[in-house]
């Protein structure tokens, strides 16, 4: 192989299973085939691969509570080249993800120590709600995420500190964090079962994201539903339904 021998062989391989580049903010060596997405840094001659990440379902973030699945390689040691062909040639290693996303809030009550966010939130509407949308969610293959006043979108199983933030207050997650939570979520609807502000915030991220040309349908299944008493019959035919 001539003067950038590892640039050469992943363009070449990249060609040969259909990949091509892809244009990013950021990084400068980003190649896509469909929802898959590979990013490779390269020594200065180009004769090795220093570093490479490979997104097997789209672009994610690293950052907690992406779904993203992300494989790297990086630091001392052989082989990057060879992972990096790997990864070319290679199908999509994981299922796609659910592209429907069941949305309950957080709620005032919590534990007073660290616990999983499906048990942090320590009332019995929380507890219900909670039910009801894994309900929903079964039914139309989606998955359920809480939206935390204070940390956003957060996935059912992840550890968090209690805290004392209500939506609007100063602390509380802004539009733009928000957008950015739910961009890398990979979903084209959402359900929500949410009260009013936390549903406004909601819209406000989708609408941000639309503007940028991220389509995501929010439905809101409280529609309808006035106060709380109605809003538990949504969730008991949820339940039955």
């Amino acid at each position: 192989m001539g003067h950038n021998s590892a640039v050469n062989a992943v363009n070449d391989a990249a060609r040969l299973h259909g990949w091509s580049p892809v244009a990013h903010r950021i990084h400068r060596n980003v190649l896509g085939r469909g929802e898959q997405r590979l990013i490779v840094g390269y020594s200065s001659t180009g004769k090795a691969v220093r570093c490479a990440l490979f997104y097997p379902l789209g672009f994610g973030t690293g950052f907690i509570d992406d779904p993203t699945p992300c494989e790297t390689i990086g630091g001392g040691g052989g082989g990057k080249l060879d992972t990096v062909l790997h990864w070319l040639s290679g199908p999509a290693s994981h299922p796609p993800l659910p592209t429907t996303l069941v949305v309950l809030p957080c709620a005032a009550s919590k534990l007073a120590r660290c616990a999983r966010a499906r048990a942090l939130y320590d009332s019995d509407h929380f507890r219900f709600t909670l039910r009801a949308a894994e309900a929903r969610s079964r039914s139309v293959g989606g998955r359920v995420m809480i939206l935390s006043a204070k940390y956003g979108l957060l996935e059912l199983d992840r550890v968090i500190a209690p805290y004392d933030v209500t939506m609007g207050q100063d602390g509380a997650v802004d539009v733009a964090d928000l957008s950015s939570q739910l961009a890398v979520q990979h979903v084209r609807t959402v359900e929500a079962l949410l009260p009013s502000r936390y549903l406004a915030a909601l819209r406000s991220a989708v609408e941000r994201l639309r503007s940028e040309g991220i389509e995501i349908e929010l439905v809101d299944l409280y529609r309808g539903a006035a106060g709380i008493g109605y809003q538990r019959a949504v969730l008991s035919s949820l339940l039955v339904s």
